[in-house]
């Protein structure tokens, strides 16, 4: 599907990326490929005028979109993992809330020690949340063991984490205000380790209690007093995790 995209345009913007990111561990074919769907992407965007998107991309597109994701997001569209439009939703609307690009996380690591945990996605976000741009890998997708992915540690700061899940009257929005801490690549992804304002027990007992999902949508600043009021305005059940 060439979609008007010529071989040109898409090898400039290959070498585009090589020039602003020191660390590139895939091949140029590869690369070449992944940007031909990055434009596809984008075009399939600006047809259909949309600001966020998400595609099932487990497993049959497992590393194929990743990096496509990570230009969109710089680019100011939300671009969710795995098929999941509440996580796409709530990413564009946390977006536009915070000013910034945001995190799709799963939970991987509990810390008990510092009650913090440990989020990632395989390596699609914004490299404007990197800890630092020195930092910043193009890599193959872990699982697919090829493809290419965004991989960075995430910057410390001030987060707001948010659950978005359910439909109709059952919607519920679980909200978290946090601090993301300096975490090594503990995963081949964009690791982000946030440190909560209760204990690992209390965490997990807020999830099971709002039944909440395993897609944690994370935004760097405090945006938990704009999420209540979009809640009860959208008349939207909302959970907030709070310290005692």
């Amino acid at each position: 599907m060439n979609m008007g995209i010529s071989e040109d345009e898409i090898s400039q913007q290959w070498e585009k990326v090589k020039s602003s990111i020191e660390k590139i561990n895939i091949s140029d074919n590869t690369g070449l490929d992944v940007i031909r769907i990055f434009y596809i992407l984008k075009k399939f965007i600006e047809k259909k005028n949309l600001d966020a998107l998400t595609i099932e991309c487990y497993p049959e597109f497992m590393g194929k979109t990743c990096l496509g994701f990570s230009l969109l997001a710089d680019e100011g569209i939300a671009c969710a993992c795995e098929g999941d439009v509440h996580g796409a939703l709530l990413m564009w609307i946390m977006m536009k809330l915070s000013g910034g690009p945001v995190h799709n996380t799963d939970t991987l690591y509990v810390h008990k020690e510092d009650n913090s945990v440990t989020g990632s996605h395989c390596g699609c976000g914004s490299i404007k949340l990197a800890e630092s741009r020195e930092k910043v890998e193009i890599n193959p997708v872990r699982l697919a063991d090829g493809g290419a992915c965004v991989v960075f540690p995430s910057k410390p700061g001030i987060v707001t984490m948010a659950n978005l899940i359910g439909k109709a009257e059952t919607y519920r929005l679980g909200v978290i205000l946090g601090e993301a801490i300096k975490t090594d690549m503990t995963f081949p992804g964009n690791p982000l380790r946030v440190k909560l304002p209760v204990s690992i027990k209390d965490y997990l007992k807020f999830i099971e209690e709002c039944a909440l999902g395993h897609h944690w949508i994370v935004a760097y600043g405090d945006i938990t007093k704009e999420l209540k009021i979009m809640a009860k305005q959208l008349n939207i059940n909302l959970h907030q995790l709070e310290s005692n």
